[in-house]
């Protein structure tokens, strides 16, 4: 799909470096799941969401609101040490979970969000997987795990209540982190946080 001059600019499109085959391909198979238009090399755009190709994968620009960008590695420095150095199994999240030294419980994370508690879920040895409605964070988590070659964290993509109510989707926990719950202060959260809260 290719954007339409006579039609309003699209609200979302897809975009890659030029100059670029194996990019070009990964935008085109990501216009033709999501139906938007690709326009190569426009990673700054007036469009209020840009899916950007890159040589390190995929960015989510967020042009509208708050400016910034979504990129997730799961290979990234910080997140490489808190999985060898984050406590392992003696975490709050992995004992929130229900792990324990001969116990691995299967999970199904219902608010994926950028993925991370899935991977270390996932590190922990457990079966994880992990919903998020959002398309477009469904791209970047499903752009993430290809590129790591990893299908532990499992990733769905739709709504939460319908998904859990598969029979193949039983697990031991079904995990949900908010991100927001009520609060009364008024500083803002983090620009991640608030751009995923706007997706």
């Amino acid at each position: 799909m290719t954007a339409d001059e006579n039609n309003e600019p699209p609200s979302a499109i897809i975009s890659f470096a030029k100059d670029n085959i194996t990019v070009r391909k990964q935008a085109e198979k990501l216009s033709a799941n999501l139906h938007l238009p690709v326009v190569p090399g426009a990673k700054k755009t007036s469009c209020e969401i840009v899916l950007f190709f890159s040589l390190i994968g995929l960015e989510l620009h967020y042009n509208k609101t708050l400016r910034g960008k979504l990129h997730i590695d799961f290979d990234a420095a910080d997140l490489t040490y808190r999985k060898q150095h984050g406590g392992g199994i003696k975490q709050p999240l992995a004992r929130a979970i229900g792990i324990k030294a001969n116990i691995r419980p299967s999970i199904l994370d219902a608010t994926a969000g950028l993925g991370i508690d899935s991977y270390l879920l996932a590190s922990f040895g457990c079966r994880v997987r992990m919903i998020e409605r959002s398309p477009f964070l469904a791209a970047l988590l499903n752009d993430a795990l290809q590129r790591i070659q990893c299908q532990n964290p499992l990733l769905l993509h739709g709504e939460a209540e319908a998904l859990i109510a598969k029979a193949e989707n039983r697990v031991d926990t079904i995990y949900l982190d908010p991100m927001y719950p009520p609060r009364g202060k008024s500083a803002l959260n983090r620009q991640e946080m608030r751009i995923i809260r706007a997706l």
